[in-house]
């Protein structure tokens, strides 16, 4: 039982310490907006809008269409650029981890796994 609480307690603190770094990136048709994971107070989704609140009480409401990616992250995420002639050399795989015979553009509806060069990222197709 003391091992079972000691582990939890390093856990916590631990999960504590990374959140001092760790930031909300939200990449927009409007350019990238950071927040500060210890300012949020709440994330909410109301009337087709990501609402995002502070701690201080200030909110900002986003229109989820204008939204490209949105990830929880120490660092700003490094994007992959694929261009119509590009499409051509990238490899697609489903959430299981089986290649789709398909591309990016012409890929159905879904959540995807894209490898292009040595650079892999998750692309979620609308």
């Amino acid at each position: 039982m003391k091992k079972l609480i000691v582990a939890t307690i390093a856990l916590a603190a631990s999960i504590a310490a990374h959140a001092d770094d760790l930031n909300l990136y939200v990449y927009g048709t409007a350019g990238t907006t950071t927040y500060a994971f210890n300012d949020l107070y709440k994330l909410t989704f109301s009337n087709g809008n990501l609402v995002i609140t502070t701690k201080t009480g200030t909110s900002t409401t986003v229109a989820l269409n204008s939204i490209q990616q949105m990830h929880f992250n120490t660092a700003e995420a490094e994007s992959v650029e694929l261009t119509p002639a590009d499409q051509q050399k990238e490899e697609l795989y489903d959430m299981a981890g089986r290649k789709v015979n398909t591309t990016a553009a012409t890929a159905a509806p879904g959540l995807y796994i894209v490898k292009k060069g040595n650079k892999t990222q998750k692309m979620l197709k609308r």
